[in-house]
């Protein structure tokens, strides 16, 4: 009878630690309703309706929940966001691709027809980066690069890239191309697109 109780006791105190540990509790909404955030004491989940950045007319707002163990569990709404974009697939049409769009390779200065930039990331998504001309160029064309850049890169970090397949629409002010390699300024060792 003894053994009956003790073990009934220790289930039920077992069920109130899980309860305790992944129950999630509301802790408030963001940036108008873009995030909903809800904490237990091993994670932290967030219920995501926000608009993506970059986004095409034909893009619908990103809707989806996010669950963040451990570290993720003490990061910020915005780091939360940076990290759940990498995980997106950007499905817009950047720009209308046309011949007198395309840049010839005597336009992008190397005969192998790959141009050289140096760029301020602003936004990684799981399949592309968009950024900006860096290191205090004064060009303002907004950038679409293709391709998977590898998680040595953040939003803020300025790079220099070697693009193939290089279009630019200078009326709209945008440009967009397939990333051969990456480099950090800081570091001279390229880094290869993550295929």
């Amino acid at each position: 009878m003894m053994k009956k109780k003790t073990r009934i006791i220790i289930t039920i105190v077992f069920i109130l630690i899980m309860l305790v540990l992944l129950v999630p509790i509301p802790a408030g909404t963001y940036n108008n309703g873009e995030a909903k955030v809800y904490n237990a004491v091993l994670y932290r989940a967030i219920k995501w309706n926000k608009p993506l950045p970059y986004a095409t007319e034909d893009m619908e707002d990103y809707r989806g929940v996010g669950v963040y163990f451990l570290k993720g569990r003490y990061m910020s709404v915005d780091e939360l966001w940076r990290k759940q974009l990498r995980r997106i697939e950007y499905t817009g049409e950047w720009m209308e691709k046309t011949e007198e769009q395309k840049r010839k390779e005597e336009e992008v200065l190397y005969e192998d027809g790959i141009g050289r930039y140096g760029f301020d990331i602003s936004e990684i998504y799981a399949n592309c980066f968009f950024a900006e001309f860096g290191l205090g160029g004064d060009n303002p064309l907004k950038v679409k690069v293709n391709g998977k850049l590898s998680n040595d890169y953040c939003v803020g970090d300025h790079i220099g890239c070697e693009i193939s397949n290089i279009y630019i629409d200078e009326e709209l002010g945008v440009m967009e191309g397939d990333l051969e390699t990456a480099e950090n300024y800081g570091d001279k060792a390229p880094i290869r697109m993550v295929h």
